[in-house]
């Protein structure tokens, strides 16, 4: 199983054992028609003149829908896990227990319109959730609002 860790400053892919895959700040670089400039560290040697950088994520809601998406396909590109290889993933997430139904309801949909296969989302904490769900499905995420 791989996790994702993904909070408001950074996310994190790991492998199976626990070892860091990929590191990055989670910003993204937009310019006023919203066209994606840069994501990443890459949004560091973006032109800052009408271009906003920011993160999709805030609080652990998904504040922006289509950058978060736009943010975490990237990061599969980048990791090198092929976006085909996620469609046959069965995905958990790891939520923050304030979120409304319709924050769930966003952070499901972006799972699957990023090519989740099955996704289910889990009021618990990664490690918590990843004892009791590690059998069932092949990757946890989880979203903290953590800075």
């Amino acid at each position: 199983m791989k996790s994702i860790d993904y909070k408001p400053s950074e996310i994190t892919f790991y492998n199976q054992d626990g070892k860091i895959l990929l590191k990055e700040i989670s910003l993204i670089a937009v310019d006023s028609a919203d066209k994606i400039l840069a994501c990443g560290e890459d949004c560091h040697c973006v032109e800052r003149k009408n271009i906003l950088i920011g993160s999709p994520l805030k609080n652990g809601i998904i504040a922006e829908f289509d950058l978060s998406v736009a943010l975490f396909k990237h990061f599969l590109k980048k990791e090198n896990l092929r976006l085909e290889l996620f469609q046959t993933l069965k995905t958990a997430v790891c939520v923050p227990v304030f979120l409304t139904q319709v924050e769930h309801r966003a952070l499901y949909e972006a799972m699957l319109v990023i090519g989740a296969k099955k996704v289910l989302i889990v009021e618990k904490p990664f490690k918590e959730a990843s004892r009791e769900i590690s059998r069932e499905y092949n990757m946890i995420i989880e979203i903290t609002a953590e800075t």
